[in-house]
């Protein structure tokens, strides 16, 4: 389906893209006139473009122009070769004729070759009426089709630009975070140098205490000995104690004789 754009529109692709072909195509009136508009071809693009130009008589055959079935009722057309000019827009470039070479000279389909420069233009397979042509027209894109899509346009590029904001805003807050990240990692830092002194500072302690309990074993086997000591030296104030019992009863008796 082509893409019907507005004139001022067709102007500016004119200018940015280069234009490969044209055909006219015409539809049927029921005053017996034809409604003429220029279909364009242009080079890296998906669609083309339908320019309308004013209402004109019915055409004849011609190079691009076919004549289609006659309408029961309407006029003959005239064939011969009093045929009229297609009326030209005038905001329209002509682009029957190709740029010109260097020289002055025109490409391969002037009047000395006429078969070539030229595409033929296929026979349409039949004319279609007002209300048909409206119809199909339905399909195209309009001025307010285009509105619509520029002010779709317009709200994105808002959106956009209030995301960028909030982008902006966020990656302040990151960097923000990011410093007290640092901050924080410093004073992990200095926490883990103090965690790690008073460590070498409890291993240290640690180190007494062992030997503390070193001593304290050590300690510990001498009052043993010195127990044993006492006990043997117990048992022998035993002895001598018994001992002197015996030798106070001894001399008690030999008083008493």
């Amino acid at each position: 389906m082509p893409k019907v754009i507005s004139q001022k529109e067709f102007n500016i692709l004119s200018r940015t893209k280069e234009r490969v072909n044209f055909q006219i195509v015409y539809t049927k009136q029921r005053n017996g006139l034809h409604k003429a508009a220029k279909e364009y071809f242009f080079k890296d693009k998906d669609f083309t473009i339908i320019e309308d130009t004013p209402d004109t008589p019915d055409q004849p055959d011609g190079p691009c122009i076919t004549k289609g079935p006659k309408e029961p009722g309407g006029p003959e057309e005239p064939n011969g070769p009093d045929k009229p000019e297609d009326p030209k827009d005038p905001d329209t470039p002509d682009v029957s004729e190709g740029p010109k070479e260097q020289g002055g000279q025109k490409d391969p389909g002037g009047p000395d070759d006429p078969s070539e420069g030229k595409q033929k233009v296929s026979k349409p397979d039949k004319y279609v009426t007002h209300r048909e042509l409206d119809e199909k027209l339905k399909d195209f894109a309009t001025k307010a089709d285009f509105k619509r899509v520029e002010d779709k346009v317009d709200v994105l590029f808002e959106l956009q630009k209030t995301q960028g904001e909030q982008i902006k805003v966020q990656g302040e807050q990151i960097k923000a975070q990011g410093k007290q990240i640092e901050q924080l990692t410093e004073t992990v830092k200095v926490q883990g140098e103090q965690i790690r002194a008073q460590g070498e500072q409890i291993k240290a302690q640690s180190e007494e205490i062992k030997e503390i309990k070193v001593e304290q074993k050590a300690q510990g086997e001498q009052i043993k000995e010195l127990q044993v000591e006492q006990k043997a030296q117990g048992k022998t104030l035993q002895l001598i104690l018994k001992t002197l019992e015996k030798m106070n009863e001894r001399l008690e008796k030999l008083e008493s004789k």
